[in-house]
């Protein structure tokens, strides 16, 4: 299990990080999240679901939409 806060979103492999867990996915779903700052996106990850906590304003900035392929990372030590 990795919890949705654990994950964040890239547009592109972080090359300089200390992320050690990176992965290809699509986005399949933008949910409001538990705060109105906040979005709950549904990642696509070789068939898996995958979620990830992001600010409202993360998601402009990046311009995140549905059918979109970006970069998932979170520590291994997010892995319970």
């Amino acid at each position: 299990v990795i919890w949705a806060r654990d994950v964040s979103i890239s547009l592109s492999p972080a090359r300089d990080s200390s992320v050690s867990k990176q992965v290809c996915a699509k986005i399949t779903d933008n949910q409001s999240g538990g705060h109105e700052a906040e979005k709950i996106v549904t990642l696509l990850v070789d068939g898996q679901l995958l979620r990830a906590l992001v600010t409202v304003v993360s998601c402009q900035r990046l311009k995140l939409g549905m059918g979109q392929k970006i970069t998932a990372a979170f520590k291994a030590a997010a892995m319970h």
